[in-house]
């Protein structure tokens, strides 16, 4: 079980537990994804589920068909509105070997790992806008299910063979999360 501390608002902080799903010893290759709107902080949480052999290299953050249309806001003054925040690795035992920050309005993220095993999780935080005419809340914050309709192309290794690999792509639902499933998986 990991916790976490999430700023629900700019005025108030709320403690958040996250409790991953039990790992399928028969699913190859598993990772649970969670997107937590917060202020001025947005957070991306991954776990890692899949069996002992399987470690997660690469995970591609894609936003560009989210239900609403989504960027990555980095830069003060730049594409999105009033907050930006850049890219801080919050928590996590798995071990980021490289990031390629987005830049300013960019709907594209890539994370590198050195080491991101089986129930190792990893958690970053930046600033997403959504860039919608009509948004519930202004499009300083992601509400509801506009995530939807983003994707994950995670990479797996094989940590005896590690020029073994799959890649798997989902999709985050309405409840901007997912869990990407791959051989043997039930």
């Amino acid at each position: 079980m990991k916790t976490f501390l999430i700023a629900a608002s700019s005025l108030t902080m709320c403690a958040m537990t996250i409790q991953p799903s039990i790992a399928n010893t028969n699913c190859a290759q598993s990772l649970e994804a969670n997107f937590i709107e917060g202020a001025p902080r947005d957070n991306f949480t991954f776990i890692n589920l899949s069996n002992e052999r399987w470690q997660v290299k690469i995970i591609d953050i894609d936003l560009a068909d989210s239900a609403g249309q989504l960027i990555f806001d980095t830069e003060a003054g730049g594409t999105g509105v009033e907050v930006f925040q850049l890219y801080k690795q919050e928590s996590g035992d798995a071990t980021i070997a490289n990031v390629t920050p987005p830049a300013d309005g960019a709907d594209k993220m890539k994370l590198e790992f050195s080491e991101f095993k089986s129930q190792q999780s990893f958690r970053f935080s930046i600033d997403v806008d959504d860039t919608l005419t009509n948004s519930s809340l202004g499009q300083i914050r992601v509400t509801g299910g506009e995530l939807n309709g983003a994707t994950l192309t995670v990479t797996f290794a094989n940590s005896e063979q590690p020029d073994n690999t799959v890649t798997l792509t989902g999709v985050y639902g309405a409840d901007n999360s997912m869990q990407l499933k791959g051989q043997n998986c039930t």
